[in-house]
């Protein structure tokens, strides 16, 4: 029989312990999975685990993570959904604007300023149907398993959620319910080009899917909602999705 012990503190010395009794260790490796809960976003956690026995105790390395910062809504689709777009604080704001595969906000988005156009006319056409995860806004931004929606998945929270017209602190949007009575805002964010044009009672959202040098978008209105392709110079929001 062994005891499996960790350690587990932050940046303020805050110590938490854990321990298992586990009854029998065969020769080699045995891996052991562990749940940690009660822990806060956003901070720098050290772990180091121990191990005492017959033989007397063994230790293993320092290790370290971050815990997520980003909350999400689960409404009941195939992915989770963060609750406000890259670049705000708060899901009423707007947020940044990204031309599509480029991971920086800029002040104009025209095929001129595009980092992947090769003319005046006409961006890159690389036959990308999908984003590199090193071009995409979403995972460059936050990493983990955050990336930009696909196109599917955009169309998947048109056809199975409930769009109403609605506004928080007086910023108007659309208040989505998902199949499991959960709710995501979206606001009315606008888009740019030779200039910024936000609100409006209209809004652009990435997908991380491309067809030739236009990509698709979830563009939604005061009348409507829906996915369709443009060009990928233009800036538009991006709202981030997880597993």
């Amino acid at each position: 029989m062994a005891m499996i012990v960790y350690n587990i503190y932050n940046d303020n010395y805050k110590v938490h312990f854990r321990s298992w009794i586990i009854s029998s260790l065969w020769r080699g490796h045995r891996r052991i999975y562990l749940s940690l809960t009660g822990l806060q976003p956003g901070i720098t956690y050290y772990v180091r685990a121990y191990a005492t026995g017959k033989k007397g105790t063994a230790y293993w390395e320092e290790l370290s993570f971050t815990t997520e910062t980003h909350e999400y809504v689960d409404l009941g689709l195939s992915v989770k959904w963060e609750t406000c777009n890259i670049g705000a604080s708060s899901p009423e704001e707007y947020g940044d604007y990204f031309a599509w595969e480029e991971t920086k906000p800029k002040e104009v988005y025209v095929w001129s300023t595009y980092k992947w156009c090769t003319n005046k006319e006409y961006g890159v056409i690389d036959n990308k149907t999908t984003l590199e995860l090193e071009d995409d806004a979403a995972h460059v931004k936050w990493g983990g398993e955050w990336r930009m929606p696909t196109k599917a998945e955009l169309e998947e929270l048109c056809e199975k959620c409930t769009w109403l017209p609605a506004k928080i602190n007086g910023v108007s949007g659309r208040e989505i319910t998902g199949p499991n009575g959960n709710i995501l805002f979206l606001p009315y964010s606008g888009y740019c080009s030779e200039g910024k044009y936000p609100g409006g009672g209209q809004a652009s959202c990435w997908s991380n899917t491309s067809s030739s040098f236009r990509a698709y978008y979830l563009t939604y209105n005061w009348s409507g909602y829906y996915v369709v392709a443009d060009l990928r110079c233009f800036g538009f929001t991006v709202r981030t999705v997880r597993p």
